[in-house]
């Protein structure tokens, strides 16, 4: 149960398709659009309407959180920056949250693994799959897309989440996975609200000086519903 409290702004600028949200009373604002890599031009803007949407100004706000990837380099360095800056300035206190888990969170609880999945750039992607409670099953994986599908030979079990090409979409439907991609799949940046507010409410904030975006550049062993 969140703490209706707790008025968190959102922000995940992982990858191309960027958003923003802002959580108040429970209930909340969220615009997503496709950035391209032009984070730096549009962020701020598209906060300022999200704020502006909700009807509270920074002033209101009680807490930042903020995707820390996987990503994008650029992308997640503009969001973190913005983030600890509001933090900072604001005197609030602010959380780091897994682009991944983000991904992930809107689909948990329905019978299936989830595999969320981020566009890393240059054919590549990082994924990581989740118990439907939302513990997750592997360490994430930073493969080329080619080697992504090889994993998911049997989807049957499995609902796959976020930037998937259209054509590999099709061929996991095949396999018998329930799909999540394209529009349907894209981040919900009041998810990441939520998880956020749920890590303040428990855990605190996070250390403003430490925090960092997370690159996931090794690819460890893992197995897809494992």
């Amino acid at each position: 149960m969140i703490d209706s409290r707790i008025r968190v702004l959102a922000i995940d600028t992982s990858t191309e398709i960027a958003g923003v949200a802002v959580l108040r009373d429970g209930d909340g604002v969220a615009l997503s659009w496709d950035a391209g890599r032009n984070q730096t031009t549009t962020l701020l803007d598209q906060v300022d309407r999200c704020l502006g949407l909700a009807g509270i100004g920074p002033a209101e706000l009680n807490a930042i959180a903020v995707a820390t990837g996987p990503g994008m380099f650029n992308g997640l360095r503009v969001g973190m920056s913005l983030a600890k800056g509001l933090a900072f300035g604001l005197d609030l206190p602010i959380v780091g949250v897994s682009t991944l888990d983000v991904a992930a969170e809107p689909w948990l609880g329905l019978g299936r693994t989830v595999v969320a999945v981020v566009a890393a750039g240059r054919g590549r992607v990082v994924w990581q799959s989740f118990f439907e409670t939302g513990k997750a099953t592997s360490e994430p994986v930073n493969s080329p897309l080619s080697e992504f599908m090889d994993r998911m030979r049997d989807g049957r079990d499995l609902l796959v989440a976020g930037e998937v090409p259209e054509p590999e979409s099709a061929m996991l439907l095949e396999r018998g996975a329930v799909i999540r991609t394209g529009i349907r799949g894209r981040r919900d940046p009041l998810a990441l609200a939520r998880l956020g507010a749920r890590r303040i409410d428990r855990l605190g904030g996070a250390d403003l000086a430490t925090l960092q975006p997370r690159y996931i550049h090794s690819r460890p062993e893992a197995v897809a519903g494992a």
